[in-house]
């Protein structure tokens, strides 16, 4: 039989909707296979999925190195930290540019991000006596006692990378731990005045160790004894992490004076670690834009006073509390500076940028990655091989990762747009038919005027809504926040907006219907078959389920295929804890009335003298349009006249900007499908706490890690 043409993804028909789906669902492999080949820089870097566990629970993340890697190389190795209520996918942007340069890349989540566990002790102790996010390393240490553990790694080149809280885990917590303030020479007198009993003045501490110990020591046995510890203190002090560097936090105690005891004198020390600072000009979240202005960074770093200056190797002096620039660092490097190569390799460097950026743009940052690498290339000496000694290094600007990120995000629409065509034939199901109403032909008595009038002020109330949680938002979290809603603190600005917006919604919508009432002696609400019986209720939220299933699915073949999940930027629907589940119906007290309601009156709403997708398309622009002008004034402000307050904050609108319009169109699309907003409610409720809870975990505080304790929030 001939096939009629221009039919072949009909909708109207089961085949159709069939091809359809599966040209979609190929489409998610396809794209996800493209991001992977960035990700493996075209099968030249291996990744890995790891999980170890050294103190009670399991703490998981991804291994990068390039491929044929064995035993026998030594290779420079990078750890990477994310931020407070996300998880390591955020940073593979960071490990993908480092990999395809020839590094060993530990990106793990920590403790209670992500699928990684919580000890009751952790790393720092911290646990069931007690927890602080901002003192916790939340396994930073643990990675790191992983990383030397790898036989392929240098332990004499380790750096780590942290973004926000994790750049306060880096910088004042893990190295500090690991480097500490003491200079090599200062382990060696310690030697000297607690092993074998000599006695220091302020000026003979500052003197070679081996001269002194030659000198004072007399019997061979002991300046024997004095050489082996002595070259113990200094393989332990040569495999101490060589290079940090953080983005988008102060890193104070990394960068503050400490007073050590050396001889048994008190000095100050600067940590013993090379650092870079690399934060955005418009952080609104903690000033961290104004760190060369900080006071301990002007007594840290030596500048007698004056504001640090950005873009400039600093080399420190501690023993004449002083520092030298010298020179911008993208002109001035190791291979023109022997000055600076030595000062690396004594450990004394400083730097700090300054990027035209926010908080949460810089781990999504192409300017950020350049520099990230660039600091590594310079202080771990490696591009591919040892700097000055390879041809095959890649430009530091040469930055590849947002390829990655765009497809998955390509994929993750795939995905989204699967839905329709499978709800389609879900409904066309004997199952399922009846969550279709059929003759629904009862309308909303809204007119043209009516309708504007609702777009304007929607687009108001959702630049209004975005303003008060700006304001408002973290304190309403911490009230929010317990064991029955333990997600992190930022993942709450979704769940906040979706609930302001629905006493927006309510309020608009009862205006309406007593408007509608006194005019047509009808609210109109009858076209929403707000109850359209129990067994139809129960079968909606069924199809619902079986969305978020195959949605799943998707993402577990990607991952299992290619390592891969639907993020972009701060957007993410990942794997989660099969106990986090529970977490996640927790929150659907919240959200799934917060979605009922706004879908109500959006559909409410609905034209019925222009076509459905001219209407639909409405819905979604003037939905969206409130969120789209926030974020115009803030890049104005930014650009502009930017003081450390921003009109709203980006974190809060950054997700948004792809969420309100993507749920705004499976609101309308459903409910054009069956004529009830049950189906539509489900499935972005669902999607809104999939991408919450996958995205945040439960960092913010000590959480029980037995399975029923998850469940039962306990």
């Amino acid at each position: 039989m001939k096939k009629e043409k221009g039919k072949f993804f009909d909708l109207s028909t089961a085949i159709g909707c069939k091809r359809l789906f599966l040209v979609l669902f190929a489409a998610v492999l396809v794209f996800s296979f493209c991001a992977q080949l960035i990700s493996s820089n075209g099968g030249k870097v291996k990744i890995e999925t790891v999980a170890f566990d050294y103190r009670g629970a399991i703490i998981s993340g991804e291994l990068y190195y390039p491929a044929g890697t064995s035993d026998r190389d030594k290779l420079p190795c990078v750890i990477l930290s994310h931020g407070g209520a996300i998880n390591h996918t955020c940073m593979r942007g960071f490990a993908e540019e480092l990999a395809r340069r020839g590094y060993v890349v530990i990106n793990m989540s920590a403790y209670g991000a992500g699928i990684s566990e919580q000890p009751p002790y952790d790393d720092g102790g911290q646990g069931l006596d007690g927890y602080s996010t901002a003192k916790t390393p939340a396994g930073t240490l643990d990675i790191l006692e992983f990383a030397r553990n790898i036989k392929f790694v240098d332990q004499t080149r380790i750096g780590m990378a942290g973004h926000s809280m994790g750049s306060i885990r880096v910088a004042n917590i893990a190295a500090v731990v690991d480097c500490g303030f003491f200079t090599l020479n200062d382990m060696k007198i310690n030697i000297l005045h607690e092993t074998f009993g000599i006695n220091f003045t302020e000026d003979e501490i500052y003197q070679d160790a081996d001269a002194i110990a030659a000198e004072k020591l007399t019997d061979p046995k002991d300046l024997e004894k004095y050489k082996e510890l002595a070259a113990e203190a200094e393989e332990y002090f040569n495999t101490r992490v060589k290079s940090i560097i953080v983005f988008g936090a102060a890193a104070e105690v990394g960068s503050s004076l400490h007073t050590v005891t050396v001889g048994g004198i008190e000095v100050t020390r600067t940590l013993q670690c090379n650092m870079g600072v690399v934060n955005g000009a418009w952080d609104d979240l903690s000033a961290d834009y104004l760190y060369p202005k900080k006071d301990y960074v002007k007594e840290g770093w030596y500048t007698n006073g004056a504001d640090a200056e950005t873009g400039k190797w600093y080399v420190l002096d501690d023993q004449n509390m002083s520092s030298t620039i010298l020179g911008d660092w993208q002109s001035v490097n190791i291979l023109n500076s022997d000055e600076l190569k030595t000062a690396i390799e004594n450990r004394r460097v400083r730097v700090c940028k300054i990027n035209n950026e926010t908080h949460a743009r810089n781990f999504f940052s192409k300017e950020t990655a350049s520099d990230v690498v660039y600091f590594f290339e310079q202080t771990l000496g490696y591009n591919n091989g040892n700097v000055g000694e390879t041809s095959n290094s890649i430009p530091a600007s040469q930055i590849v990762y947002r390829w990655r990120a765009h497809f998955n995000l390509l994929a993750f629409f795939c995905m989204v747009a699967a839905f329709f065509p499978l709800l389609r034939m879900l409904l066309m199901s004997q199952s399922f038919g009846m969550c279709k109403i059929e003759g629904g032909e009862a309308k909303n008595n809204l007119t043209k005027r009516g309708y504007w009038i609702l777009c304007a002020v929607t687009v108001a109330a959702v630049f209004g809504i975005q303003y008060y949680i700006r304001q408002t938002g973290s304190e309403f979290h911490k009230k929010l926040n317990h064991t029955f809603f333990p997600l992190a603190n930022s993942s709450g600005y979704q769940i906040f907006f979706v609930s302001f917006l629905a006493i927006f919604s309510l309020v608009a919508l009862i205006v309406l219907c007593i408007i509608n009432k006194k005019k047509n002696g009808d609210t109109g609400l009858k076209a929403l078959n707000l109850w359209p019986g129990a067994k139809i209720v129960g079968k909606s939220l069924l199809v619902a389920l079986i969305m978020l299933f195959f949605g799943y699915m998707c993402l577990m073949l990607i991952n299992y295929l290619f390592i891969q999940e639907f993020r972009f930027w701060q957007i993410e629907f990942g794997l989660m804890k099969a106990d986090y589940w529970a977490i996640l119906l927790r929150y659907m007290v919240i959200i799934f009335p917060a979605c009922f309601i706004n879908s109500a009156l959006l559909n409410y709403s609905r034209r019925y003298d222009i076509p459905e997708w001219k209407d639909t398309l409405l819905a979604v622009v003037f939905n969206s349009l409130g969120i789209y002008l926030i974020f115009i004034v803030n890049l104005i402000i930014a650009a502009t006249s930017f003081d450390g307050t921003l009109f709203c904050s980006f974190s809060a609108s950054h997700p948004l900007l792809i969420m309100v319009p993507l749920t705004t169109l499976i609101a309308k699309k459903t409910y054009n499908r069956t004529n009830t907003i049950w189906i539509g409610s489900a499935i972005n409720a669902l999607l809104i706490g999939w991408g919450a809870v996958s995205l945040a975990g439960i960092y913010n505080y000590y959480y029980g890690q037995t399975w029923l304790s998850v469940v039962l929030g306990l």
